[in-house]
């Protein structure tokens, strides 16, 4: 019953932690991105760089 009151009261944690793919956009892009995924109810992302072509290089960070 608890867990539907919150549901009811919109007092969930996250339980979606989508892959926020990272390939080297600009900040621009990127916080649009964000943008969508916060208006979609998902407060929180898993960051994923692997696929950025500067991996771990100066761009990257």
């Amino acid at each position: 019953m608890r867990k539907i009151i919150k549901i009811l009261d919109n007092k969930l944690e996250n339980h979606i932690l989508p892959f926020f793919w990272q390939h080297g956009e600009d900040e621009k892009t990127l916080r649009e991105y964000m943008k969508i995924i916060d208006e979609s109810n998902c407060h929180a992302v898993c960051i994923e760089a692997r696929p950025h072509p500067d991996f771990c290089g100066d761009k990257w960070w």
